[in-house]
């Protein structure tokens, strides 16, 4: 039986070390396309590439206002950010909310906890031997 655990598990191991080698194969063939494309982007030196601002390099998803809202679209954009303070505010109390309800929690075990041991002290019996007895 020990013999079929370990050939399992060696075979498991080798599944294991296949797909890592297929994984780091198909990085190495993102990371040479991608070197070639930014080769060929490299030729074509622009204001912006030369102070670093190619637009996809930052990640920050930051957008430019190109064209000036009308009256409907800033009554909207108002209104959406509106909602999403709400939805902010919201969390943030359900969040609070819930860390109450885990202290409220936690009392209620220390409290029933203390009212049996109570319990056991007023029957008088020695809950101790019992205890050890059973296990």
């Amino acid at each position: 039986m020990s013999l079929d655990t370990s050939e399992s598990l060696r075979q498991q191991f080798q599944l294991i070390q296949e797909q890592q080698q297929r994984k780091l194969l198909a990085r190495k063939q993102r990371k040479t396309k991608n070197s070639e494309k930014t080769g060929k982007e490299d030729e074509d030196v622009t204001a912006d590439h030369f102070w670093g601002h190619d637009g996809q390099s930052d990640h920050l998803d930051l957008k430019l206002d190109a064209v000036v809202p009308s009256n409907g679209d800033v009554f909207m954009q108002k209104e959406v950010e509106e909602l999403k303070d709400t939805i902010r505010v919201l969390k943030d109390e359900n969040g609070r909310l819930y860390k109450l309800l885990g202290e409220r929690d936690e009392e209620m075990r220390i409290l029933r906890k203390a009212r049996d041991e109570e319990k056991r002290a007023l029957a008088g019996t020695g809950w101790l031997p019992t205890q050890l007895l059973v296990e």
